[in-house]
């Protein structure tokens, strides 16, 4: 009999491993993108239903590329390891921080009031990880751009995947800004995100027909008359 129980003891931890893995980051052991927006999910559902509002961060680390490219995967792999851990020791015991790839993190957050207490959160955060992370190279300084969405009704996002697009959205506006700050998602937004779609996809098909003519515009010395050089011109017929 205790062979038995053994045996079942056993399957129930493998079940266990095998449970995590599939909701967990095996890198930092935090959360998957699957998990949270399993668990987004289901605040959007209660939302909906008249609970608070869940407020998602969406924190992409700037100039990571070139961390890995001068110091290589091993270097990167443990600065994300300690930014895992470091946005553990700042956010609460009810907020889900997942890991969604790369150095991409989102952070669920729940029970605050409104957009300047979210705001007041990322900002904290921002000023946790300008700290220095000590590395096997040595001090590493980095800073991050998050994005911060609101799934309240006024910013239109009715599903988990909507936020988490709109909060993505919000932070490649704070990117933009000049890095190493934080931006609230606002309907304007996913109208830009559109329009620039809509262009990028009406200049490949121009290419593709032919559409985009290329001029030459010679650049003259006034002073002696010498032509010293060209601007090219393309223009959108």
């Amino acid at each position: 009999l205790s062979r038995i129980f053994i045996a079942v003891d056993e399957d129930a931890s493998s079940r266990g491993r095998l449970q995590h893995a599939a909701t967990h980051d095996e890198l930092t052991g935090l959360a998957n993108r699957a998990e949270l927006e399993r668990r987004l999910s289901a605040e959007v559902a209660r939302e909906d239903a008249g609970e608070p509002s869940p407020v998602l961060l969406f924190l992409d680390l700037d100039g990571f590329k070139i961390i890995n490219d001068t110091w290589g995967h091993s270097v990167g792999d443990q600065l994300l390891i300690l930014v895992g851990e470091r946005l553990r020791t700042i956010t609460r015991a009810g907020d889900l921080i997942a890991r969604g790839g790369g150095d991409e993190f989102t952070i669920m957050c729940q029970g605050i009031p409104g957009p300047d207490s979210a705001l007041t959160v990322a900002g904290q955060i921002l000023a946790c990880l300008s700290e220095a992370f000590d590395l096997a190279i040595g001090p590493i300084y980095i800073s991050a751009s998050i994005g911060v969405a609101i799934a309240d009704g006024i910013h239109g996002a009715t599903t988990a995947e909507e936020l988490v697009a709109d909060a993505d959205t919000a932070m490649y506006k704070a990117k933009s800004a000049g890095r190493n700050r934080v931006a609230l998602f606002a309907p304007e937004l996913r109208a830009q995100v559109t329009e620039r779609h809509q262009l990028g996809a009406a200049l490949r098909s121009a290419c593709d027909s032919n559409e985009l003519v290329l001029y030459y515009q010679p650049v003259v010395d006034l002073a002696s008359g010498t032509l010293v050089g060209f601007e090219a011109l393309l223009r959108w017929l």
